[in-house]
This record gives C-alpha cells, structure tokens and sequence, in this order.
C-alpha cells in the first residue's frame, strides 16, 4: 500500500549511512544547560523499596481541551497525559536526548538519506486487546497530512514526505524528497492512533479524543470535567510496566490552593510552583523532611507577543521600543524573586544555537520614546496618549487566568507604558478560550511561556506560512528569516546550520516579534512518599518511574536549593545598540502556569 503525499516547502531526510536502532548515529546533542547548587536531585529520592501499586496525585493547574495532542500542541498538559497513554515509534530519551526504540523496534535509513524504514515490535496491543500493526502507522500519517485534519502545526514538519507504505504487516517505509536534518524526530515521535477505533467519525471530534485508547504504559480511566483525569497502569504494556497502579491529574487552577493541598497531602506532585509559594514553603520547618524541593533547568521561554497585524505593531521600532519600556530585570527580580534569567535567544539554553553574543535590549526609556517618534506615534493633541494619524496608541494585553504573574505583568505593563503615553487595557480570560484567540490572532498582545527542547526547528513557530494553523501568533513576516529557515532544514553539517541559526537570532533580536522576559526555572514539590524521581533536562518529571517508597531510609539532610537573589536594581541604562541587519521545537508547547510550539 503506497500513499502519496503533496510536496511542499521543506524537505526530508536523515544521517549518512544504514544503520539499525539504538546504534542509529545522530549529530552530537547539545550539552545539558549549567544547573546551580540545589538543582540535582538530593540521593535519597531514589533511595527505598519500589511498593507495588500506589497512587500519585499530581495538581494539574489547567484542564487541556483535548486529549490528542496532535490537535492542540499548545497545551502541555495535554502532552503530558498522552505521553503516557499514547506511543511513538521511537521516543528521544529525557536525559541524553538520543532516540531509543519504542513501538518501532529497530529502523534503517538509505545511504541517500532519503528512505527511512521502520520494523515494528510483534506482540503489542492497544489498550482494549486489539493488536497493534502497520495499519495504524499508515492510518495516522493518512490522518495527519489530510487537510481535513486539525493538524497543521505537526503536519509542517512532513512537508516533504513524498510517499510511504506497508511493506508487511510490522514494516513501514517512508520515502522522503530532500534531506531534512529534522526528519527522524519529526516522524518517530508522532503518536500512533488505532484504526479500528478511529476510522469511524471526525479525526478533529472524535469521543477517542477525550477517552484516547493508546499503547502506553498508562490506560486511560476517566475523565471528569472540571475535577480530574485519572489514568490506570496498563499491565499487557510491552515494556517495563510502572510500579504505580494510578495516576490521576487533579485539576487546582489556583496556585496558592495546589500548595495548600500539598501540605494536607491531599496531593502528591505541585509543578512550576509560583516564586511566592516556594519561598513560603521551603522556609517551613519541616518541609525538607515532607517534600523533595526541585528546581529545574530553565528550559522555558516567557515572553510577551506583539501581534503585527495591528497597526500599531508592524513597524520594528515600535516593537522594540515595547521592549525597552519594561525593566525585565526587575520583572526577573521582583515579580519572579530572582529565579530566573533574563532572556538572551529564543533557542534552548545552553545549545549550540542560544547565541548568548546577541545582548538583550536594555531598559531604556528615554531611547524606547526615541523610536516611538520615529515611527509616528506621537502625542499630537497633547492629551498624554500618544497617537498617529488621529489614532491612539492604545491596546489590550490579553492574557490567561490563573498565575498570579500575569496579573503582576498586566499590572506593571499599564504603568510602565502609561509613562511613556500608550495605554494599556487588559483581559483575563480562561485558558481553553486564551489559546483559542491565540490561534484566530484575536489580541492585541499576548504572554506565554514556551517549553523549549534541546533540539529543534523553529518553522512552526517563526516561518511565515505557519501564520494560519501554525504556531505563529504573532504574525511575524520576514522574507530573510523565511530563506534562513528553510535553508537550515536541509543542512546537515551542523556548524553551517548553526550559522543560519545564528543569523535567524539576530533577525528575532532586531524586529523584536516578541519581548522575551525570562527563561524559567521549573519549581516543582513531591511528596516523599515517592522515590523514582527523574528530572528532564527540558524540566519536567517522568511520572512513569516514579513508585511509592515501602521502607523509607533514615532521614539525610537534604542538600539546600539554590540561594535565592535578593531583588536588586537593574543596570543603568545603555545606549541601545545599532540595529543589525536583518518547533518543531518539536511543538512547543505552553500552559498558563507552564510550562507544554
């Protein structure tokens, strides 16, 4: 069975040579960021007996609209459930970042790098007993690449697929136009669908969507609106199966309350806790003797949107000027205690691609009022709002309930640019309905906090074509960064992709399509009830090793977290430097307190 596919942008391929599964050569992943005293996880969390069974109750702090994560790839609570109900057939390990067989065995790829073939594990079922075969590896693709699918943001990164096929019942071949340094992860790591479950109905509404039968090492159980989600241990999983018997993702959207809870025990997991609530709870006396206290590597990206289709957007210089109006070092130091960094790149800190050379603007609002009268926007009428052509410079942050740093940012955008004469309105609306507006452009200005991966191609999120279905919000158009971008897809030597990488950062840096604050550390509490622990090197845990502990061992000191920063005043202003020239991201993904295009 042969499926032609349309062939558009970018193209497709891999590594030199045929080689087989986990010996399958790949470029050298980038190194793992520099964690700071506190960062590793203390000895004793994986210290103890593995019990059988158990519960692990993990506050969720937004409900995600769908559980198919190709649909919505925004959501990253979404993503976390279906990691662990649905399989790909091969998945990144979440410490080297280096691919291991998953639903697929073991695969080969042609010396031309234009052929990738994958042998599939014998014996796998699907969570109601139906067996698992090629069928449903070629039923995805099928529904993946239709254009009646909601799947654009994934389907970028298949441009190139010219064709693929079942050669038996567990081998799958797909045949690819051009080489593509992406391809490999941006087919391996697709989850795979059931046929039988799916070949029935609308793939976009689909009932499988909010009850998904998988292959994973978690069945799904139920889901009860507005509560919870709960997932049950899947015992015919083909791997190792998980010590613990159930995972339910207990919906808390209030931070303060999901740390409340934490201390009654009446959850187990808080992730990204608030600055606020971490300090409150690592200073209680006893919490290092209840709580492992982790604190991640700053894989996340927060930032602030400026959509350019309005008008007051589109020129740079207003942009910029954005930028330079907030102190993000006293947004890094104030409103996030000092556990942040400010952000220099949009790649992943610490890999080759973050070009920590590129500086960010500085606060500057002297020179930030500079620019605005450049671009026209001036107070003409002398009513202390700028304005251009009888319009006023007026906008509405929107951004999602929740964090109460949205609600801080809002507030210190309204009176930073108020001083500078634009006047900001905000809007606080519920997540579900947020991402939404995201995807129809509906905002003036936007916030999220992007979950960033070691690799990555920034198509989905930057490239113009990804303006309608993908993951560019902001409607950022630039020709230069188009060409860099498509270019880099079919570069294999990895220091001329990191030239065009390089070149593409300095692009993003001059047109300034988003403020970026900050890289967030990811702050997490556990119960110690729980050892197994395993932290990404993208900041998040791994719930399928964790177990609960049957004998815990004599309590050790627990090596202290990270000094906090007292808040300090930002740097005297600099002169703002002269203007340079001018994912996939497996999606990133994001969440209102994300973290998960």
């Amino acid at each position: 069975m042969v499926r032609n596919v349309i062939v558009c942008l970018a193209f497709i391929a891999l590594t030199n040579g045929c080689k087989r599964g986990g010996q399958h050569e790949k470029p050298e992943e980038p190194p793992r960021p520099k964690v700071f005293a506190g960062d590793e996880l203390p000895p004793l969390a994986n210290q103890g007996l593995a019990q059988p069974g158990g519960t692990l109750v993990i506050a969720m702090g937004a409900e995600p609209p769908t559980l198919n994560y190709q649909l919505d790839p925004l959501d990253a609570w979404g993503k976390r459930i279906d990691e662990l109900v649905m399989d790909s057939l091969a998945r990144p390990n979440i410490i080297t970042w280096k691919h291991e067989p998953h639903l697929a065995e073991s695969w080969e790829i042609s010396e031309d790098n234009l052929t990738l073939t994958f042998h599939l594990r014998k014996g796998v079922e699907w969570h109601d007993g139906k067996p698992f075969t090629a069928d449903d590896v070629i039923f995805t693709f099928d529904k993946i690449l239709s254009p009646t699918s909601k799947t654009m943001a994934i389907r970028s990164y298949l441009d190139a697929l010219a064709r693929y096929e079942k050669q038996d019942s567990h081998t799958v071949v797909f045949h690819l136009a051009e080489p593509y340094w992406y391809a490999f992860d941006a087919i391996a790591e697709i989850f795979i669908y059931p046929e039988h479950i799916y070949k029935k109905g609308d793939f976009n509404t689909h009932p499988a969507n909010r009850a998904p039968i998988g292959t994973g090492p978690f069945r799904f159980h139920h889901w009860k609106t507005g509560e919870e989600i709960e997932l049950r241990r899947n015992d015919n999983f083909y791997g190792n199966a998980p010590h613990l018997e159930r995972l339910v993702f207990k919906y808390v959207p209030d931070p303060i309350v999901r740390t409340q809870l934490l201390r009654k025990g009446e959850v187990d997991v808080v992730e990204k806790v608030s600055p606020e609530e971490w300090r409150a709870i690592t200073s209680e006396p006893d919490s290092g003797l209840r709580f492992w206290r982790l604190r991640h590597v700053p894989g996340s990206l927060q930032w602030i949107g400026w959509n350019q289709e309005r008008p007051m957007f589109r020129d740079k210089r207003v942009r910029r000027a954005m930028t330079m109006l907030l102190d993000r070092h006293d947004v890094a130091n104030n409103l996030r205690l000092g556990l942040d960094t400010v952000a220099e790149s949009w790649f992943y800190p610490g890999s080759p691609e973050h070009d920590a050379t590129i500086k960010p603007w500085p606060y500057d609002p002297e020179a930030a009022a500079d620019l605005l009268d450049q671009a026209g926007w001036v107070d003409h009428d002398a009513d202390g709002i700028r304005d251009k052509e009888g319009r006023p410079f007026e906008f509405t942050f929107l951004y999602p309930a929740g964090p109460p740093f949205y609600e801080q940012l809002a507030s210190l955008m309204k009176s930073d640019f108020a001083k500078a004469g634009i006047e900001v309105k905000t809007a606080r609306i519920e997540w579900a309905v947020y991402t939404e507006r995201l995807r129809r452009h509906e905002f003036d200005a936007c916030s999220l906090l992007w979950q960033m991966t070691p690799r990555n191609d920034p198509y989905q999120v930057w490239h113009s074509s990804e303006i309608n279905g993908g993951s560019n919000y902001v409607s950022f158009r630039n020709s230069e960064a188009d060409n860099l971008i498509e270019s880099s897809r079919h570069e294999f030597d990895d220091e001329k992709r990191l030239k065009l990488y390089r070149r593409f950062n300095a692009i993003l840096h001059e047109e300034q399509p988003y403020t970026m604050l900050f890289n967030r550390y990811n702050l997490s509490l556990v119960s110690k009830k729980f050892g197994g622990i395993v932290s990404t090197p993208y900041g998040v845990l791994n719930y399928s090793e964790f177990y609960l502990r049957a004998s815990e061992p004599e309590p050790e000191p627990e090596p202290e977290p990270a000094q906090e920063r007292e808040p300090e005043p930002a740097p005297a202003p600099e002169p703002a430097p002269a203007p340079e020239p001018e994912q996939k991201l497996k999606p990133a993904t994001a969440s209102p307190d994300n973290p998960t295009p």
